[in-house]
Order: C-alpha cells, then sequence, then structure tokens
C-alpha cells in the first residue's frame, strides 16, 4: 500500500471490502472502484463519495423473471443474519420494485434460526436466502433446504454457491462480469471525473442458477425452454 500511494494513482481498483477499506486508509483522496462486495451498506462505505461499487450480488428483476417461470406466487421473505441488516432494506424496495410481496427476518445467531423459519413458513411461498453467516454454516443450510422442502416453499438466492448448496433457483453475477462492469465503471470516472449517480452499479450480465434436486423435491416442473447458465443436480 505504501508502494502504491507512492506512485499516487488517478483510481484503486480493490476487491472485498478489506481491501477497499486499507486502501482509503492508505489513500484518503484516491477514487476506488470495488467489487465482491455482498453489503456496502453494512460495511460503512457505501456513502464514500469517491468509492464506487459493482454489486456483486444478482439482480432482482432477473430473479423475479426466473421464479415467475415456476409460480404466480409473490409473497417472499428474505431470511438473513442480523449482520447484514443495514443492507437489506434496499433489497426489499428493489423486490418489491419487481412485484414480490417482500419482507425480511432477521437471525441473530445460527440457533435461532428453527424459531424464525417457523415464525416466516406460513408468511410465504419464497425464501430468498442471501449469503450471510446462516447460510455459510452447512447444517443450517440443510435444515433450510428440507424445511423449505416440507413446506412447499421455494428457496431463492442471488448468488450462485447457495443454489449449488441448494436454493432452487439464483440469480447471480460471475466474477469476470463484476471485473468488466468495474473497468468501465473506472473509464467513465478517469475520463469524466465524476462518478456514477448511483454509488452502487449492476454488471451489465447476468445469469440464472438452478438446483435440479430441489426442483424435483417440491415437484417443481422445469419448463422446456427455461434458460439457466449453470445447473446443479
Amino acid at each position: 500500500l505504501s508502494a502504491l500511494a507512492a506512485q499516487k494513482p488517478a483510481l484503486v481498483f480493490a476487491l472485498g471490502s478489506h481491501a477497499a477499506k486499507r486502501v482509503r486508509k492508505s489513500m484518503p483522496d484516491v477514487w476506488i472502484v470495488y467489487g465482491m462486495i455482498y453489503y456496502p451498506e453494512a460495511e460503512g462505505i457505501s456513502q464514500d463519495a469517491k468509492m464506487v461499487g459493482v454489486s456483486s450480488l444478482g439482480p432482482a428483476k432477473a430473479l423475479a423473471v426466473a421464479v415467475r417461470a415456476f409460480t404466480r406466487a409473490k409473497s417472499l421473505t428474505i431470511l438473513h443474519s442480523q449482520a447484514e441488516s443495514a443492507a437489506v432494506p434496499a433489497l426489499v424496495e428493489h423486490l418489491r420494485a419487481e412485484g414480490f410481496e417482500a419482507q425480511s427476518r432477521a437471525v441473530s445467531a445460527v440457533g435461532d434460526l428453527p424459531a424464525a423459519f417457523d415464525a416466516v413458513k406460513d408468511q410465504c411461498k419464497i425464501l430468498l436466502l442471501l449469503p450471510d453467516g446462516i447460510t455459510a454454516n452447512a447444517d443450517s443450510m440443510r435444515f433450510l433446504i428440507s424445511q423449505c422442502v416440507q413446506a412447499g416453499i421455494i428457496p431463492v438466492s442471488l448468488t450462485e454457491p447457495l443454489a449449488a448448496n441448494g436454493a432452487m433457483l439464483a440469480s447471480f453475477v460471475s466474477p469476470e462480469a463484476v471485473g468488466s462492469q468495474a473497468a468501465r465503471v473506472a473509464a467513465e470516472i478517469l475520463k469524466t471525473g465524476h462518478a456514477p449517480a448511483d454509488r452502487v452499479v449492476s454488471a451489465a450480465e447476468s445469469g440464472i442458477a438452478l438446483n435440479k434436486n430441489t426442483a424435483q423435491a417440491l415437484k417443481a416442473q422445469v419448463p422446456k425452454n427455461f434458460r439457466v447458465e449453470v445447473t446443479y443436480e
């Protein structure tokens, strides 16, 4: 960082919250474009006037399109770790804009998960799982998927790894798409000296992941023309 600061860069691309925060501490005035940070609001960096992020969560719009291929249900609950609560209201609004009747439920600890699920299982037909401390626990993830199947709830997500671990559907953004969008944002900043209107921008490309095992367990028929980029069986 000291060597980088001595070069007086006009802009730095940072991967991950630790890198972005360390760069800001070392170079208080440099432009920073960052990627691979799921929750900039929770990290306390979304208000920095010279930091622009590329969202690493899949877009709500793509998720809505995928879900509608399977169900007309609109009731959706985000079940998430308390640590990410600062980032959830904006996500709820994005989902509501796409036609979901979205709400959220925070879980303070893994041990509170059964009670939290019981509290929401009769209120939703779609359960959105986020990459956080709850879903990172393999036992918790298995519990959530099995309980969703038992209750007839479709588990969905906004990252590919959670589809691999059981979520039936996920919209996702690949690291390559994040990098490409970051390059475009950086080029525009260097050209104009101004940040985009949004402090966090979406990548130009996204994909859909499908977990066939979960779909079969839920007796969900996959439409023949349903387009997916990644399938897990």
